[in-house]
Order: C-alpha cells, then sequence, then structure tokens
C-alpha cells in the first residue's frame, strides 16, 4: 500500500505543472493516508481478535481438563458410594444379627430371673413353714422337758417309796410280777432313764437338722431334680 502511494506521488510530482495538480497531489496522498491508517485500525482488530481467540481455546483447554478431572472424580465418588453401600448393608445386617442375639440373651436371662424369683418364693415359703415348725418343735420340746422333769420327779418319789416299803431282808434282783386283782389299780410303768435318754437325744438331732437352712433347701432342690 505505501509502494502503490509512493508510485502515485512520483507520477503526481512528475506531471505538476500547476496548482492544481498539486490539490490533486494532495488530495491523493491524504486518501491514501486515510486508507493506510484505516487498514492499521483493522490490523490491530485482527490482532485483538487472534488474541482473543487464543485466549479462548486456552480457556476451553482448561475447561476440557478440568471437565476430565471432574468425569474421573465423579466416577471415584461413584466406586466410594458403591462401597460405601456395601459396607452399609454389611453393619446392618451385623446389627440385626447383633439384635437378635442380644434378644434372645435378654430372654435368657428374663427367663432364669423368673425362674430365680420362683425358687426365692418357693425357699420363703418353706423357710416360713420351717420357722412355724421349728416354733411347734420348740413348744414340743417344752412340753417334753416338762414331762421329763415331772416323770423324774414321780420315778424318784416312786423310787424311795419302794426303799421305804420294802424289808431290807427280803430284797429280791428282780421284782415278780403279779397280775393285779379286779379292782385293783394297774401298775404303774417303771420309767427307763436308757429310753428316755435315746428319745432325747433324737429329738435334739432332730431340731439341730431343722435350725440349719440349708436342711430345706438340699430337700427343695432334691425333690426339684428328681
Amino acid at each position: 500500500m505505501e509502494a502503490e502511494r509512493d508510485k502515485v506521488l512520483m507520477e503526481a510530482e512528475a506531471k505538476k505543472t500547476d496548482k492544481a495538480s498539486q490539490e490533486q497531489a494532495k488530495r491523493i496522498r491524504d486518501e491514501y493516508e486515510r486508507k493506510l491508517a484505516d487498514m492499521r485500525n483493522e490490523f490491530r482488530k485482527l490482532q485483538m481478535v487472534e488474541r482473543e481467540h487464543k485466549r479462548m481455546q486456552a480457556r476451553q483447554e482448561r475447561e476440557r481438563q478440568e471437565l476430565m478431572r471432574y468425569q474421573v472424580e465423579l466416577k471415584e465418588l461413584k466406586r466410594v458410594k458403591v462401597d460405601l453401600m456395601k459396607k452399609i448393608k454389611e453393619e446392618m445386617k451385623r446389627a440385626q444379627q447383633q439384635q437378635s442375639s442380644n434378644a434372645k440373651r435378654l430372654a435368657a436371662l428374663d427367663k432364669e430371673a423368673r425362674r430365680r424369683d420362683n425358687l426365692i418364693r418357693q425357699l420363703e415359703t418353706k423357710d416360713k413353714q420351717r420357722e412355724q415348725f421349728m416354733k411347734r418343735t420348740n413348744e414340743e420340746i417344752t412340753r417334753l422337758r416338762k414331762a421329763q422333769k415331772e416323770q423324774m420327779r414321780q420315778a424318784r418319789a416312786a423310787a424311795a417309796h419302794n426303799r421305804m416299803m420294802t424289808p431290807m431282808r427280803a430284797t429280791p434282783a428282780r421284782m415278780i410280777r403279779t397280775p393285779h386283782g379286779k379292782g385293783q389299780p394297774p401298775p404303774e410303768i417303771a420309767f427307763s432313764p436308757k429310753q428316755a435318754k435315746m428319745k432325747w437325744t433324737f429329738i435334739e438331732k432332730r431340731v439341730s437338722d431343722l435350725r440349719n437352712p440349708y436342711f430345706f433347701v438340699t430337700i427343695f432342690l432334691a425333690n426339684e431334680f428328681l
């Protein structure tokens, strides 16, 4: 463009012969200067467009790379989600199994607690019965002691009376029983210290067993497992 301008100017200079030719040359130069300025402006615009295009390409490349990265992350998240759901299902299954096991264990403990409560109530009932029996036994022992003392007192009195009534020269080794006459009272039964001692020993042993709290428990458990 500049070479063409210079060529036209040179031709105009060569032909200028008058003032009109100079004015024409000036108009031509101004026209070319304007066109050159317009072309420079267009060139700058093209450069700006090219730079903008490069920026757009760079941004698109970044966005493409980010999109690829997001796709990779999304794929990884899906894999993690699948693994997590699998673990959650396994944990729920184990929790249900544990809950079922705990429920069975609690039911067994509750059953055992009820059985022990029943056993305790039965033992308490047995203990009350034992206490009542002990009370009656103590009353019976007291009565027997009084009766024994009375029998011993009567025996001592009878022995003393027999010694006083029996002659010194006629002391037999054994008294012969004779049938008592009609209308006469029957002879008194002689007191036996040996039999009284045996009976008293048996009563003391029985009372000792009854005073032991494990006596009734042993009997109760033996009856339970028979």
